[in-house]
């Protein structure tokens, strides 16, 4: 009987024993087999979200994203595996299952409210965005292991899951034959031990090596603790985590390995106040405890560990270096004594992620509030901006007065004509002219005026003018007076054209040449005389031939021989040397002679002879001769003229005409200059910016000066700096970027001229080697603002004469007028199409470039993405907030979309909070991107108003594209207005088309 009882007992110490080895193995076993588990169901939703989203750019709507999905998942050899490939989609608010593949079968499950977070839970963070996996019940109310992940740029989710019941099913069957074999095996096994007892503990040992080595090859700290928080098992894994060795650890508290403050507080985090407290006898007197009071100073206790839980703590190495780690903590047992698994990670890298992103958050906080702080600057500065706009206003008006008076007292006739010809306005020189009153013209047309032998040329140029055959005309002409008399005159003008290309006006200037016309009659008549008394004047001529180095006379006439003072028969055959004829002068025709039978062609030559006359005295003739070879003969014909008197006329003449023409020269230059500085006022007034107004100068000022070198600068926005836009010649001996204070113009506000004799005036910005001859410096100023200046140079003296020095200050004059008006101008150009709030293009701007872009698109045959964007809830928001903060997000959601913008796209204020982009070629799927990117952006905008944190806001999206949606602006807007309104109707914070 005693060796029953003690076999029964080792029987049943064996099978206890057995069964809670084999219980742990089994237990980590399904452990190590659950983390396997969910690693491939993560891996297996990642890649299915990564199809989803290549997918999602080939497929054009969901219907076929399903199907392709469906038909790839039965081609997967996955398919016929275990478990469940769920793909869902949030709907306003509920959770649409589309796709559900499960032991190769496809359904659609019932969807179910979003609100039920119990319910479907892995599908709710999937939709949310979270990727990860989890134990927790699924749309049927079962408990599943699953991954999710949500499809990126869309509002998808996939969750790959497998039943929980049907995980645990293998292990529970192994537990079970586990305990019958641990049964079984412990009773033969306590009878073996009689007999066999060291085999039998050779097995234990290799079973527990088995067990050991699995905690051991765990990829992280695996820490197994008493209920006392003693370590009883430490892998090498935490060895390297914590960088204690086993021996080190092992029967100490878990303390040692985590930061605490005082004793207790770590086991509190991990397990609750009382996790760890030992189980007190039955028959104590804390037995009796049945409630802890709580005081009001005091916190409430942590409460208990559930069966497995995770704790974020701060962990503490050997060196003494502090870490964060995540634990899960597991309670292995129940009952009087209890041991705890924990699995300890490090998540320094993590938290070093969180600390980054958080970082970030606090600097676009920072960055918004400045924006909003510049913005509030710009507005200020706009209210300046306008009050100056209002003092241009009556600056222009005195500019115009200004050019009244000019145009009344200029010295030359001026002249306003329709197309038709008939006058519209003339200035009283001009009616001077004519002997005609201003009214009187006003009647007549300049084909009435004009003589008719200059009325052909003069309709003809002037038609060639209208049609734009002709920029402009400068012609001579003859006008007829009231009284009937010639007069010539130089019309000069061109016609001013409205912004539509038609004639408005022809402006012209008549300049009277009366006198330059006579004096060239004159000369003309001078002429004539000469011709004829050179005609009627008997010449010498003859025939020569050459010897050696002299010339043989073989005929002259008479005017020849009474020349010299010879007989007819006596000059015959006689040398030019017997007849008195200087060397230097045979010399002379023997040259011309060989050169004219070389060229084959006469030659004439002018040359001195000096002749004897009464009393010893001698007369210096000038003679012009013509020398021609004879065709086969070695002789040359010569005509030779007495030119002294013509000579000393010609000199006079030339006199006469260089006057003349330095007059002419002088006048035309005036003219000339004239007309140019008109070019240059019309380009200059028909420019739109000041770089097109910079272009015109550097293009159009170098002609004005054209004797001189020089160039012209303009003052920066901070007007520290001058800067050269124009340049012109080859002697600009100047910086072309200095400060204002190196300019004695500029300085002193007045018009500087300096010569070479007076080298310390120089401006500063001027070089001195070379040193030029001469400078002028004239600033740009109007209104009394300085705006520039006008810089000439010349190498020589007298170029910069007084009437050029006047002519400058004219150009100046008008250079800084048309740059102030040109600045004027363009700020009021773009407060014309730009929204003050939103600094975007208002809507009369975007209809007009609409219609462009649908002109353009259609002859192109490409395509128009249009985005309307309204805000959504803005009236409760304006309600909560006020509308200060309403404009506030206004003015920050257009600058979030001029950030958006491409090179082509167009934004603009559509109306109240409804804001427009205008996508050129762009397709619907690019379209839809943008418009999605656009959404999700604004969900991430920060807003701030008097130190009160505002809530974010969404928006909702309607999306029309030309030409599917409509051929013409205005269909294309209300296409996406129809949009718009289904996207607020659906639930808003979406993108809706208008077929849906």
């Amino acid at each position: 009987m005693k060796n029953r009882q003690r076999l029964g007992l080792l029987i049943l110490t064996m099978t206890t024993f057995s069964v809670v080895v084999a219980g742990t193995g089994i237990y980590f076993l399904y452990q190590t087999a659950l983390q396997q588990e969910q690693g491939r169901l993560v891996d297996k939703a990642k890649r299915q979200a990564r199809s989803l989203e290549a997918l999602k750019g080939k497929e054009e709507n969901e219907e076929a994203l399903v199907k392709t999905l469906t038909e790839t998942l039965k081609a997967s050899p996955e398919s016929s595996k275990t478990g469940e490939i769920l793909l869902a989609k949030r709907d306003g608010d509920r959770i649409v299952f589309l796709l559900s593949q499960r032991n190769n079968q496809t359904s659609t499950p019932t969807p179910i409210p979003l609100v039920q977070q119990d319910r479907a839970e892995p599908t709710h963070k999937a939709i949310l965005g979270e990727s990860g996996s989890l134990i927790g019940q699924d749309y049927r109310q079962i408990e599943v292991i699953a991954a999710y992940e949500p499809v990126a740029d869309s509002d998808l989710g996939v969750v790959v899951k497998i039943d929980l019941d049907e995980f645990r099913a293998p292990f529970l069957q192994i537990a079970l034959l586990g305990i019958v074999a641990a049964i079984v095996a412990s009773t033969l096994g306590a009878i073996a031990y009689l007999r066999l007892s060291r085999p039998m503990l050779k097995e234990l040992e290799e079973s527990e090596r088995k067990n050991r080595a699995i905690v051991e090859t765990a990829a992280d700290g695996v820490i197994v603790i008493d209920d006392r928080a003693i370590v009883e098992t430490f892998n090498s894994s935490a060895e390297k985590l914590f960088g204690y060795s086993a021996k080190q650890v092992l029967g100490q508290n878990i303390d040692n390995l985590l930061l605490s403050f005082k004793e207790g507080e770590v086991e509190a985090a991990l397990f609750g106040t009382n996790a760890l407290k030992p189980t007190p006898p039955q028959n104590s007197p804390e037995s009796n405890i049945q409630e802890i009071e709580v005081t009001p100073n005091t916190s409430p206790p942590t409460p208990p560990l559930p069966m497995s839980a995770k704790r974020e703590l701060m962990g503490q190495r050997q060196d003494g270096t502090i870490f964060p780690i995540e634990i899960a903590a597991s309670r292995l047992t129940k009952g009087k004594f209890k041991r705890y698994t924990l699995i300890v990670r490090d998540i320094s890298e993590r938290k070093q992620a969180e600390d980054a992103l958080k970082r970030l958050n606090e600097e676009l906080e920072l960055r918004v509030e400045e924006r909003t702080t510049q913005l509030m600057s710009l507005n200020e500065e706009l209210l300046h901006e306008m009050a100056e706009r209002n003092h241009a206003e009556e600056s222009m008006q005195e500019l115009d007065k200004r050019f009244r008076t000019l145009f009344d007292r200029s010295g030359v006739g001026i002249i306003q004509t329709n197309k038709s010809g008939q006058f519209l306005k003339v200035n009283p020189k001009f009616s001077q002219l004519l002997g005609y009153s201003e009214g009187e013209l006003q009647e007549k047309t300049f084909q009435e005026l004009t003589h008719a032998e200059d009325l052909g040329n003069a309709i003809a140029q002037f038609r060639q003018l209208v049609e734009g055959d002709l920029s402009h005309i400068s012609v001579e002409q003859r006008y007829l007076n009231k009284e009937g008399a010639e007069i010539w005159v130089n019309l000069s003008g061109s016609v001013v054209r409205n912004p539509m290309g038609d004639v408005e006006y022809f402006l012209g200037v008549v300049e009277d040449v009366g006198d330059r016309v006579a004096a060239k009659s004159a000369l003309m008549a001078t002429e004539s005389t000469l011709n004829s008394f050179y005609n009627s004047t008997s010449m010498m001529m003859g025939i020569i031939e050459l010897i050696d180095n002299d010339m043989r006379h073989i005929s002259d006439n008479a005017v020849t021989t009474e020349f010299f003072r010879l007989s007819p028969i006596t000059m015959h055959n006689q040398l030019a040397s017997d007849m008195g004829v200087p060397e230097d002068i045979r010399r002379y025709w023997i040259d011309h002679c060989n050169e004219s039978r070389q060229i084959g062609k006469p030659i004439q030559f002018e040359y001195a002879y000096e002749m004897d006359v009464d009393d010893g005295e001698t007369d210096i003739r000038w003679l012009s001769a013509t020398v021609c070879p004879i065709p086969g003969q070695q002789r040359f014909s010569y005509m030779v003229e007495d030119v002294t008197e013509r000579r000393q006329q010609a000199e006079a003449l030339r006199r006469t005409n260089e006057e003349l023409e330095d007059s002419t020269l002088e006048l035309d230059a005036r003219r000339q200059g004239m007309e140019r500085l008109g070019e240059l006022a019309d380009f200059l007034q028909a420019s739109l910016t000041t770089e097109e107004a910079y272009n015109v100068i550097a293009e159009l000022m170098a002609p004005l000066f054209p004797t001189c070198s020089g160039g012209v600068f303009v003052l920066n926005e901070g007007g520290n700096l001058v800067e050269a836009i124009a340049s012109w010649g080859t002697h600009f001996n100047s910086e072309t970027i200095f400060s204002p204070e190196d300019s004695w113009a500029l300085r002193r506000g007045k018009v500087h001229w300096v010569d070479e004799s007076h080298p310390r005036l120089l401006s500063k910005h001027v070089h001195s080697d070379p040193m030029p001859a001469e400078t002028l410096s004239v600033p740009l100023i109007a209104q009394g603002q300085t705006l520039g200046l006008l810089y000439l140079t010349s190498p020589e003296r007298g170029i910069l004469s007084p009437g050029r020095q006047q002519f400058a200050q004219t150009v100046a004059e008008q250079l800084g007028v048309s740059l102030l008006n040109i600045k004027l101008r363009s700020n009021l150009q773009i407060d014309s199409v730009r929204d003050a709030l939103t600094g975007l293009h208002n809507r009369r701007y975007l209809e007009e470039a609409l219609e462009r872009e649908v002109y353009s698109a259609a002859r192109q045959n490409r395509a128009i993405g249009v985005i309307l964007l309204d805000i959504d809830h803005f009236r409760n928001f304006n309600n909560t907030f006020g509308h200060e903060a309403g404009d506030l997000v206004l003015k920050t959601l257009g600058g979030f979309l001029r950030r958006s913008l491409q090179k082509a796209d167009l934004a603009a204020r559509y109306g109240g909070e409804e804001l427009m982009l205008v996508l050129p070629d762009s397709s619907w799927e690019e379209t839809k991107v943008r418009a999605e990117q656009l959404r999700e952006g604004v969900k991430h905008l920060n807003f701030e108003y008097s130190n009160q944190q505002c809530d974010r806001i969404s928006v909702s999206i309607g999306m029309a594209i030309f030409p599917q949606n409509g051929m013409t602006r205005e269909a294309l807007l209300h296409s996406a207005e129809m949009a718009l309104s289904r996207a607020k109707v659906e639930g808003r914070d979406r993108v809706c088309t208008p077929e849906g």
